[in-house]
This record gives structure tokens, C-alpha cells and sequence, in this order.
């Protein structure tokens, strides 16, 4: 301790602090060589000065990181990168939000997944709303233009997108060509 006085916690902003103590915290600065966390540690010195924290504590933030909506969605209401995905920082490293979340709540993501948002909320970080995919399946689920032509069951003419009605050619190159509409234009072109 330092000297004979001891502190004395006043509750004013009572929680959990990052570091997962429970000291209540107050709204006046710690004396001097305390930890600012609220753990109420003593802290070490630095030229000549004590540090504000204990390594590894850091300052309680106030609040959550996250909002509920009416979906059940737990919005991100920090940092969002410009695709809209929430970022956060941990020792000085960027980690997505949700794969955080994840992590966190499920276990960690298996080799070759990655996660991929039932709600279509890229700001969700609620995990039961996550799960771990394959890339080609996450992009499949998409709406984006891959995923918009996967679902595809018939060509725009109504023939189905399947069986021998498809080109085995266009097949090999990840593509599907409608082989009746084809027939048709090409009888098109020669009556022509």
C-alpha cells in the first residue's frame, strides 16, 4: 500500500471492469499509483511517475458494444469497416465483430470456414445468428450475382436448368446454357 491510507471505493458506476474485476468504480480520479480500472491495484512506476493502469487492465468502457433490434439482430454500434462490418481492437490487433463474437460464444471457427450471416446483417454479431461455411457455400447464400444465378431453376424462357436441357460444355466452365432456348435462336438466325 502506499503509505497508511487506504482507498476507499465510492459506488457510484458500479460493473465489471475489463479486466473482469467487480470494483465499483467512482466518478473522482484514483489516487495517484492506483489502477484506473478499477481493481484497485496498485500500479507500477514509470519515470519517476505511476502508470495510470496495471498492464493488461484497461479503462471499463461505458456500455455495450451492441444493440438488439426488433429482429433479434445484436447490432454493432462501434467501429464499422467500409463493407459494414464491425471491427474491433484487441492488444492493438483488428478483429472482425462478429467472427469475435463467435469465437467467443461457439467455439473457434474450423479450418477452411468462414462465417456467414443468416440474417444478412453484416453488422450482426449475435452468434446464433452466424455459422461457420465454406466460402462457396457463403457465396451461394449471397445475393450477390453468383448466388442470385445459383438459385436459378429455369432460364427466363421457363425451361428447367437441369438434366440434358444444359450444355456440358458451358458445365465444365461453371456455367449453365439453357440448350432449348439455344436451339431456338440459332433456328432464328437461319430462318433469317
Amino acid at each position: 500500500m502506499l503509505g497508511t491510507t487506504e482507498m476507499a471505493p465510492r459506488a457510484v458506476n458500479a460493473g465489471a471492469t475489463a479486466n473482469g474485476s467487480e470494483v465499483p468504480m467512482t466518478d473522482e480520479a484514483y489516487p495517484s499509483g492506483y489502477c484506473e480500472c478499477g481493481c484497485g491495484r496498485i500500479t507500477n512506476i514509470y519515470q519517476g511517475k505511476p502508470r495510470r493502469y496495471i498492464h493488461g487492465h484497461q479503462r471499463r468502457k461505458p456500455g455495450p458494444d451492441y444493440e438488439i433490434t426488433a429482429a433479434g439482430c445484436w447490432q454493432w454500434i462501434r467501429t464499422v469497416d467500409p463493407s459494414g462490418y464491425g471491427v474491433l481492437s484487441i492488444n492493438a490487433r483488428r478483429h472482425l465483430a462478429h467472427r469475435h463474437y463467435y469465437e467467443q460464444q461457439v467455439g473457434p471457427i474450423p479450418e477452411g470456414l468462414v462465417i456467414d450471416h443468416l440474417c444478412r446483417n453484416t453488422r450482426c454479431v449475435n452468434p446464433a445468428h452466424l455459422e461457420a461455411v465454406t466460402t462457396r457455400e457463403n457465396i451461394l447464400r449471397g445475393v450477390g450475382w453468383s448466388g442470385t444465378h445459383a438459385r436459378k431453376t429455369h432460364c427466363p424462357a421457363g425451361h428447367p436448368l437441369e438434366g440434358d436441357n444444359l450444355s456440358a460444355y458451358h458445365l465444365r466452365k461453371g456455367q449453365r446454357k439453357c440448350l432449348a432456348c439455344h436451339a431456338a435462336r440459332q433456328r432464328e438466325r437461319r430462318a433469317a
